[in-house]
């Protein structure tokens, strides 16, 4: 029986995610994005310009240049939305880093998450890329999702990741019979 304690650390004792090396998705993923946003940004403008035209009689110049204006910004937008994607692997857990303006670095634990989605969409199977969707306990939405992965790389992770949990369901959490007949500690107030 192993013996629960729970050791005070120190902000400094914590690793610093600046010294993780981070994973970029592969540069094609740009492609997907791009494509993407063709279908989601420039698609959609055209009834919109249609709406603005007739209905509500917006001179026709003033469409164009919404044109000329959204369009290459969403497309930059989206390049460097894609470049700005990257992932790590710990011992532990899994590091996923987003944004161009408001950066977002997500942890999600190995001994948390319940099951792993391998998925890929239409766009994606055509350049051959899966993304993994990580659902952790206590939800039913995805708490973590890797997009942008070469099909062999996604099925080779989810495999490594699914192995690690079952050869350690329960790490790093402790046993319930240690937990039995312990007193708590004081502390200082």
């Amino acid at each position: 029986m192993t013996t629960f304690t729970n050791t005070q650390i120190t902000v400094d004792d914590i690793p610093a995610v600046s010294s993780v090396e981070f994973t970029d998705l592969h540069p094609k993923y740009c492609k997907v994005n791009l494509t993407d946003t063709i279908v989601w940004v420039t698609i959609p403008l055209i009834p919109l310009s249609l709406i603005l035209i007739k209905g509500i009689n917006i001179p026709l110049i003033w469409v164009i240049l919404l044109f000329v204006l959204l369009v290459p910004l969403a497309f930059v937008l989206s390049y460097y939305r894609a470049k700005a994607r990257r992932y790590a692997f710990r011992e532990h857990d899994i590091l996923f880093q987003q944004g161009l303006f408001w950066q977002k670095t997500t942890a999600v634990a190995f001994n948390r998450i319940q099951h792993i989605d391998l998925t890929h969409g239409p766009l994606e199977r055509k350049y051959q890329f899966s993304s993994l969707k990580f659902f952790t306990a206590g939800g039913s939405s995805v708490d973590l999702k890797i997009p942008g992965l070469p099909e062999d790389d996604a099925q080779r992770i989810r495999a490594l990741i699914l192995d690690k949990i079952n050869q350690n369901p329960n790490q790093d959490m402790p046993d319930q019979g240690s937990l039995q007949g312990k007193e708590a500690a004081p502390h200082d107030d």
